[in-house]
């Protein structure tokens, strides 16, 4: 039997929503979300920007779940001034995206906030991580100490090398860049030295 439940949102105080918008070519996050949605799917989407997160927008204010998994996002920008990074989610799913940056000053007060609850869940590989001599340490550093929380250390993969973020050989890596830079070094000390004979 068909029955049809009229409701008005007045009579949903208290009710907490799962909002679910997969496979459906959406290239933003959605404008408005209904009150006390606590879950939002956008997987498999075409989404490139975190903007409707930042400033605190209200309606993302109870988001304890997001999951944006295979979409278009190149950053993670919009997460630092949100509510996520007031509350720390419980879930953060962004694999499978363009993001090279693993921005850890936007992301750290939320797994610090997220750390207290032992079931929070943190996903960031198939992304296209760049690892550099100026960022991989601090990167690796971030990594370790979130690893109880970040689920998938193992799988995130720098672009520029065939090698895991976390195991990359920081001392190594860095020191051949360095090695280049002291010939370039030599070469113009003789330079000078002939030139001032």
């Amino acid at each position: 039997a068909e029955e049809t439940i009229k409701f008005d949102l007045e009579d949903m105080t208290g009710y907490k929503v799962n909002v679910v918008c997969t496979d459906l070519g959406l290239t933003s996050l959605p404008l408005r979300l209904p009150p006390d949605t606590i879950y939002l799917d956008m997987a498999n989407n075409k989404v490139s920007s975190l903007d409707l997160l930042a400033n605190l927008n209200p309606d993302y204010k109870n988001i304890e779940r997001l999951i944006l998994t295979n979409n278009s996002l190149k950053s993670l920008q919009g997460l630092e001034n949100s509510w996520l990074q007031r509350y720390g989610p419980v879930l953060l799913d962004v694999r499978d995206n363009f993001i090279e940056q693993l921005d850890t000053s936007a992301l750290e007060p939320m797994l610090s906030k997220a750390s207290i609850n032992r079931e929070s869940n943190y996903f960031f590989a198939g992304n296209p991580w760049s690892c550099n001599c100026q960022t991989i340490k601090t990167i690796q550093e971030f990594l370790e100490k979130y690893s109880s929380l970040i689920m998938d250390t193992e799988h995130m993969h720098c672009s520029e090398r065939e090698c895991s973020v976390l195991h990359l050989d920081y001392k190594e890596m860095c020191t051949k860049d360095h090695d280049h830079m002291i010939w370039v070094i030599m070469v113009e000390a003789i330079l000078l030295v002939v030139i001032m004979l």
